[in-house]
């Protein structure tokens, strides 16, 4: 049995139907263009698709941040309307779908649209996390714009809020690191601790109906299993191109930085190796949080930026853009639009090859002052980067980001206090503890810049970027602060 593929009436491809019905063509590279038709036929049906269009492909992946839809960001009446500006960004949601073994069927999220050209009628979620991701529609919308429409942009979701890496990681790639668990804990029960922080951490409010037991409206038990997303929601588009995935998810891997340390990494791999493409790879930090997991943020954080160590990866971070009214609960920032923006410099820079500052300020040394009464930060001035040094504090805290609050010096495992920061005409940052009245041959272990659950000051760039929050050990004790 054959299959037949014209596109615009010209080009003939001719594919054998194997005997379970599947079939496949690989179309000639083409230029980014619209307005095309594809006519596909067998002896005895033929289908017609038309207003094709070629260009740029994203895969945008993740829980609920990346879940998020347009509606609940900020100024999202405003956003919602001038959607309607963009029809060559073209949109589409996988529908959820978790399995036990790799399918290859897909379902569209919504029940109408398949692909969707961009308008008010698509990004309009009725619900939180209802249909098109905001976080992925500001990142196209950058981009579509940045080329000046003439790249029609295609944004694929696939998401679900509260799901954990190992189930969206591939049985091969959970095979790359030991320490991985069967599944992760799940709620047992209406009071449960761990039901209240799903619902907190998915609705962020508890007045919304929903009940978390009923696994027909939300399959929570289901989602903290191994590989379960990944085959039912990877698995069934490896064939396509995809020009660089974002992804932003790690909230639900809160209370095991180490394992993601792991995991997280041979994922990003494992779909390379699946897709058979050496895509660009993007992530979100996660962002400042002030809820449960008191402690955890930071380190989560700092396990997240190991998977820079992997080729054609980039991180922004989310960090300073806490947002503790959040209607969604403070998880679950509005301000997908930064979020966005700050991704899009990665790929424009990257992928586009545009000389531009795509990331924060970053350090190249530290060290102590000649009376051990301060650590000298060192920044590289001749790095784009790292022109323009300031403080800002976040839209939560109009007074707290001084000279004294953006970094934590630690003296073994107590904080001692925020040091004094100035930042030096030569462009180092100073952080003195002066003040700190330490006894005598005490010394410092390590210094922090917002590392912690909820930053409210952050070093940025002269581009708006702001630092990575870090923790910096000293090894060497043998340096002391001699204050008296």
């Amino acid at each position: 049995t054959w299959v037949n593929v014209i596109l615009d009436s010209s080009n003939l491809y001719i594919a054998t139907v194997e005997s379970s019905g599947k079939w496949e063509v690989l179309l000639d590279p083409q230029p980014a263009s619209l307005n095309h038709t594809i006519v596909v036929s067998t002896a005895s049906t033929t289908i017609t698709l038309v207003n094709i269009a070629f260009g740029d492909v994203f895969l945008c992946s993740g829980q609920s941040n990346m879940e998020m839809d347009v509606e609940w960001s900020y100024n999202s009446d405003t956003e919602v309307a001038d959607s309607i500006h963009y029809p060559n960004l073209r949109l589409f949601s996988l529908a959820r779908n978790h399995q036990s073994f790799p399918i290859d069927w897909v379902k569209s999220r919504h029940p109408t649209f398949k692909w969707a050209a961009s308008g008010p009628d698509v990004v309009d979620g009725e619900l939180p996390f209802h249909y098109f991701s905001a976080t992925c529609y500001f990142f196209g919308r950058n981009l579509y714009q940045s080329l000046g429409g003439s790249v029609p942009i295609g944004l694929v979701v696939s998401t679900w809020g509260g799901s954990i890496v190992e189930a969206w990681s591939s049985s091969d790639a959970l095979s790359k690191c030991s320490n991985v668990s069967s599944s992760m804990p799940v709620p047992q029960g209406e009071d449960s601790q761990n039901q209240r922080r799903l619902e907190k951490t998915y609705f962020g409010r508890s007045n919304l109906g929903v009940d978390l037991n009923d696994k027909h409206q939300h399959n929570f038990r289901d989602i903290f299993s191994n590989s379960v997303l990944y085959n039912g929601m990877i698995n069934p588009i490896l064939r396509m191109k995809f020009t660089a995935v974002i992804w932003y998810q790690g909230e639900s891997n809160i209370s095991d930085p180490v394992g993601y340390e792991c995991r997280f990494p041979a994922m990003i791999q494992d779909w390379r190796s699946k897709f058979n493409t050496d895509f660009y790879f993007y992530f979100v930090q996660v962002a400042a949080f002030n809820g449960y997991g008191k402690g955890m943020w930071a380190p989560l954080r700092d396990a997240q930026t190991v998977a820079l160590s992997v080729p054609r990866v980039g991180m922004i971070t989310a960090m300073d853009l806490g947002d503790t009214d959040s209607p969604l609960g403070n998880i679950h920032p509005r301000d997908k639009q930064t979020v966005g923006h700050r991704l899009f410099l990665q790929a424009w820079r990257d992928i586009y090859g545009n000389q531009i500052v795509a990331d924060g300020p970053s350090f190249s040394s530290l060290s102590f002052s000649d009376d051990c009464k301060s650590v000298i930060i060192s920044y590289d001035t001749t790095n784009p980067a790292n022109a323009g040094l300031h403080f800002n504090g976040t839209d939560d805290c109009d007074i707290c980001c001084n000279s004294a609050s953006a970094f934590q010096l630690v003296n073994g495992d107590q904080v001692i206090q925020y040091g004094t920061v100035t930042i030096s005409p030569s462009g180092s940052v100073v952080v003195s503890w002066q003040d700190t009245h330490l006894a005598e041959n005490s010394f410092i272990t390590e210094i922090r810049s917002d590392y912690e659950d909820f930053p409210q000051c952050a070093l940025y760039n002269s581009a708006g970027l702001p630092s990575l929050p870090f923790r910096y050990v000293f090894h060497d004790h043998s340096i002391h602060d001699h204050s008296t």
